[in-house]
């Protein structure tokens, strides 16, 4: 059985992260940096933005991957996939060194985290 679901939101989240990643690539060519940030703040965060979401978008996808196997609803697969990108579109957001957004960081790490207790809910109920 395909992962359709899984795959439309394993496809967006991918977008965000191209995004991340190309951004990283553009300021490393920028400040001549091939490697770590050499203490220049923009490009440590955007590598933080980019780690933090490299860390927690395929533990998401992975997770409710499973919960589509077991034959969740259409709604509960959206719902997770939903807030899941959502979460991880916010999050990056809120890292900054300076003037940090708490707003942004705080709700796109609930949103991911709830999406992910979602699944994980719904997997341990449906497997024992």
């Amino acid at each position: 059985m395909p992962l359709e679901i899984t795959g439309i939101y394993a496809s967006l989240l991918a977008i965000v992260m191209i995004v991340l990643s190309v951004r990283v690539s553009m300021l490393r060519a920028q400040s001549d940096i091939p490697m770590l940030h050499g203490e220049n703040i923009q490009l440590a965060e955007w590598v933080r933005r980019h780690g933090n979401f490299t860390e927690n978008a395929p533990m998401g996808l992975i997770l409710m991957g499973i919960v589509e196997a077991f034959g969740a609803s259409f709604l509960l697969l959206n719902v997770i996939g939903g807030t899941l990108l959502v979460g991880r579109i916010v999050h990056p957001f809120g890292i900054a060194a300076k003037d940090e957004n708490k707003l942004a960081r705080g709700a796109g790490a609930l949103l991911t985290a709830i999406s992910m207790l979602i699944c994980v809910v719904f997997i341990l109920v449906n497997a024992l």
